[in-house]
């Protein structure tokens, strides 16, 4: 079991990536079709952490200070609904580009801590209060890692509609909604549009699942009834190797010039699928029947366990990746203010809808906010300076929830030097 604890802390503590720093597009090849100089960050120079759960804020942990007793409210609290921890992210290992190709080496986790089931914990803090209760806690927990190597390229000019004829669909009789639709048709034909795609190469690096865990608590007048079950398999805990098994998938990215803004869409991680050999697997299982009846001195209840550790697990697991998709704006409000708006769908990060904007009092100090509403609501918060040979970032996040209400904490850190 070891293993698996490492692997949980990895989840709730190690969420980490690297981003764009103050690009909210940062993902899509075709960002980097106008860029006119080059940037690299280093191992360590980048890192993000954090965690979030369900149903506990940051200050209702301080119900597990040492020493500290649960109050009936910390209980009731406790056993209110399914617990459950949830991380996403990815470690920068190295990332450097010039102009209008990059290339990324990063680690992406994903996990899930899932669930502590509301009826279990009923159990653990105040004892049953019927005859028979069936819980699967811990059922759906689950841990992937892989390190992805991503080559970034985009056609460095600009192209564009306007060889193909002039829209005309008004006349003097049209109203204001034919010749604004026409207006934006030939606009359509002369707005740059930059196109990019992605090579990507995937190690199959870290893995751990619960495969089975059920608990039956069955208790009469004068008898006790107890069946525990819990399997789960998992890998080594290098979070660096790159031992496992290969793969290689690709992406595409647009990028059309809107006025004053961009519009942006990229799908990723096409054809891509993770394998991972070479599991082991721990087994726990526990029946226990205590008949009440018969107390006496010779009184002993039955006790049967059987642990298995680190045994061989025949089978690979195969994980096919969903298509990444994201889709958005940004726009120049103008007096050092940008707002965007996009949608993301990946399976190894947070995703949903995002609302952002970034000011900058001067060119080189940006402040940036950004509300997540999806798996996580997240509530972003970033600052740093931008000049034009090195980038700085701090950044701090909350999800689901603001202040002492939160219900996870995040961090950001992280240096960018221009060439």
């Amino acid at each position: 079991m070891k293993q698996i604890a490492i692997l949980i802390i990895i989840i709730l503590f190690s969420v980490s990536g690297l981003q764009g720093f103050f690009r909210d597009f940062a993902e899509n090849p075709a960002d980097i079709g106008d860029r006119t100089s080059g940037d690299v960050i280093l191992p360590v120079f980048y890192f993000q952490g954090g965690f979030a759960n369900n149903n506990l804020s940051m200050s209702d942990m301080n119900m597990f200070e040492e020493d500290h007793v649960l109050t009936d409210s910390e209980k009731d609290l406790l056993s209110s609904s399914d617990l459950n921890f949830t991380g996403y992210g990815k470690i920068n290992l190295l990332a450097f580009g010039f102009k209008n190709w990059e290339i990324g080496i990063n680690s992406h986790i994903r996990g899930n801590l899932s669930d502590f089931d509301q009826e279990f914990m009923e159990i653990v803090l105040t004892g049953n209060s019927a005859e028979s209760y069936q819980t699967t806690a811990l059922s759906d927990s689950y841990m992937y890692q892989f390190i992805k190597i991503n080559f970034d390229w985009a056609y460095p000019q600009g192209l564009n509609l306007a060889s193909l004829p002039v829209v005309r669909i008004s006349n003097k009789e049209s109203g204001g909604f034919v010749l604004g639709l026409e207006e934006v048709l030939n606009y359509m034909r002369e707005m740059d549009i930059y196109l990019g795609a992605r090579v990507n190469y995937y190690n199959s690096s870290g893995y751990a699942e619960v495969l089975e865990s059920s608990q039956n608590f069955t208790t009469s007048e004068d008898s006790l009834y107890v069946d525990n079950h819990f399997k789960a398999v998992y890998t080594g805990t290098d979070t660096l190797n790159m031992g496992g098994n290969n793969a290689f998938g690709f992406g595409l990215g647009l990028k059309c010039e809107l006025p004053d803004g961009w519009f942006y869409f990229s799908v990723d991680d096409l054809g891509a699928q993770l394998t991972y050999s070479d599991l082991h697997y721990n087994e726990y299982i526990n029946n226990h029947i205590d008949y009440l009846d018969f107390i006496d001195e010779d009184h002993q209840e039955i006790d049967g366990s059987e642990t298995v550790e680190n045994e061989k697990y025949d089978e690979d697991v195969i994980l096919k990746l969903d298509p990444s998709i994201t889709v958005g704006a940004e726009y120049n409000l103008g007096k050092g203010f940008d707002v965007m708006a996009k949608y993301r769908s990946c399976d190894y990060r947070l995703d949903g809808f995002f609302l952002g904007t970034t000011y900058r009092p001067v060119e080189w100090f940006p402040l940036k906010l950004t509300y997540g509403n999806g798996d996580v609501d997240s509530y972003a918060f970033k600052f740093g300076f931008d000049t034009e040979s090195f980038e700085i970032m701090f950044g701090m996040t909350s999800y689901n929830g603001l202040f002492n209400g939160a219900k996870g904490y995040g961090g950001d850190f992280g240096i960018k030097f221009k060439f």
